[in-house]
């Protein structure tokens, strides 16, 4: 009788102790590892890797997150140029603290202070930093997203697509009717 009873519960105890799965969520910090955009809606074709193309505008000196709570995701960019770096990308020579700027057969020397804050930096040690963040509502239903850049305003904007997370990365992909755009971050 005892074992016919032993045989009985023993089920149980596979079956109970079975581990359960971690939910799968977006919820975290994940870095922006790719950012390409295709001309079709379905993400086929030769993509521009926007992320590339900032790099070589800006140098490796880039940081991209994105931090995603229960209900929204802030995007924050970071970026950091050297003096010579910004003054090169108008094209000028750099002199001193100024930056020697030709347009239109006019030469003009702008104080590279000045420079960083119209880029929407601060200067600090011949540095300069330059920091964008923006806020999004999103929600998700399975593998669906749905992001909503300047909700509850006129200018509200609905993007659709879908994620997946894989070893710790994370792909967004959305479109519309004339183009799509990739994501893929890491945590």
């Amino acid at each position: 009788m005892k074992s016919r009873l032993i045989l009985l519960v023993l089920p149980l105890f596979f079956f109970g102790c079975e581990a359960e799965e971690d939910e799968v969520t977006l919820v975290g910090t994940w870095t922006l590892s790719e950012f390409e955009e295709y001309e079709e809606p379905n993400c086929t074709g030769t993509p521009v890797s926007n992320l590339d193309s900032v790099t070589a505008d800006f140098g490796n000196n880039i940081t991209w997150i994105f931090e995603f709570t229960e209900e929204t995701v802030t995007n924050t960019m970071t970026l950091s140029l050297s003096d010579e770096n910004l003054c090169s990308m108008w094209g000028g020579a750099l002199s001193g603290d100024s930056c020697s700027v030709e347009w239109f057969g006019n030469t003009m020397n702008m104080p590279i202070d000045s420079m960083c804050f119209d880029f929407g930096g601060v200067l600090s040690d011949g540095i300069c930093s330059v920091t964008e963040s923006n806020i999004d509502d999103y929600t998700t239903d399975g593998d669906a997203i749905t992001i909503t850049e300047n909700a509850g305003t006129d200018s509200a904007e609905v993007s659709l697509g879908t994620w997946s997370i894989t070893n710790n990365i994370l792909n967004i992909t959305v479109s519309d009717d004339s183009s799509c755009t990739s994501l893929t971050l890491t945590q």
